[in-house]
């Protein structure tokens, strides 16, 4: 993202961008070019890398054997029920006698 700064101190609409107090931004690189030819300060960020501002990239995931293991928790057994089985969750539907 470019900061845009106009020589004056104008608010409105100019060359396709939206100043307020002389200020606008953009990512155009058209744009970037024009208002540099004319004499506006640009201040160019670090490229975008698509990520929105104040959010970090996704985790990687780590180096290590967990690959293909069940990291989930394990399901404990309903008591009175034998080792191995559990409850099933009830349905939230109700039967309507038509």
């Amino acid at each position: 993202m470019a900061k845009i700064k106009a020589p004056v101190p104008i608010t409105g609409l100019h060359v396709t961008l939206q100043f307020v107090n002389g200020l606008s931004e953009t990512n155009d690189a058209w744009l970037i070019e024009w208002f540099k030819s004319h004499g506006y300060e640009v201040t160019e960020d670090e490229p975008d890398d698509g990520q929105p501002e104040g959010t970090e990239p996704p985790a990687t995931p780590p180096d290590d054997d967990s690959e293909g293991k069940d990291t989930a928790e394990p399901e404990t057994p309903v008591e009175g029920q034998p080792e191995g089985e559990t409850e099933k969750p009830k349905s939230s539907r109700r039967k309507v006698n038509k």
